[in-house]
């Protein structure tokens, strides 16, 4: 009752950031020994300042892009083991141009409400998915404004699809934990330097939110 007084009944974009990204840090501290540092732009840094002037002047290391997305739980019963998450058409065709495959992704985490992400605070690496933003199905489509992503809760098989638009089509993404343990095949530091139109790209604002760099050093 508390949580519904206090108006965080349904979990916020910070609630699952914060705690999703303590749960990356330490799988990958623990297991492999990584120094991980998470590199959070503010909302003025995100509205003013391009990728490159972001993550200017840091440390040689594997830079990576998490751009987490709310959930929203269904009303029908039918659809009642799944959570739904909006992706905006503009803010994937930004990904698009400032990062390379195995840079950037959507967080996915089918917990809509506050309670379940205390209720299920330690596997969330099994629950949350992870989709890299060049595995989004017609990508490259920008007819719709927002597209619906339905992803499985945490008491059913893990499944994800997109709707383009009045039918979803699978997506190939992967669990949290075993994202992260895929991570042992990146390199030790990356360059992510493409072209010199794709540099002018970079030094414009990313105008995006919730947007979070993790720092690798291996």
């Amino acid at each position: 009752m508390a949580f519904r007084r206090f108006g965080i009944f349904e979990s916020s974009e910070k609630t699952i950031e914060i705690n999703v990204l303590a749960e990356i840090c330490n799988f990958l501290e623990h297991h492999f020994g990584w120094q991980i540092t998470v590199v959070s732009p503010s909302q003025r840094q995100e509205r003013t300042m391009g990728f490159d002037e972001i993550l200017e002047g840091l440390p040689p290391g594997l830079m990576i892009a998490l751009q987490f997305k709310k959930p929203h739980p269904y009303s029908s019963t039918k659809l009642q083991n799944f959570a739904k998450f909006s992706l905006q058409t503009e803010q994937l065709q930004t990904l698009l141009r400032n990062f390379n495959h195995d840079e950037a992704f959507f967080i996915f985490l089918p917990l809509p409400f506050t309670e379940e992400i205390i209720r299920h605070r330690r596997h969330l690496l099994e629950i949350g998915q992870t989709l890299d933003i060049y595995d989004v199905p017609n990508r490259n489509k920008t007819a719709q404004i927002t597209r619906t992503v339905r992803v499985s809760r945490p008491f059913s098989r893990p499944t994800m699809s997109i709707a383009d638009p009045r039918k979803f089509e699978p997506a190939e993404g992967l669990t949290l934990k075993e994202w992260c343990t895929s991570l042992k095949r990146y390199p030790e530091s990356r360059n992510f330097k493409k072209s010199h139109s794709f540099l002018d790209e970079k030094k414009k604002p990313l105008k995006l939110r919730h947007v979070h760099f993790l720092h690798i050093v291996k």
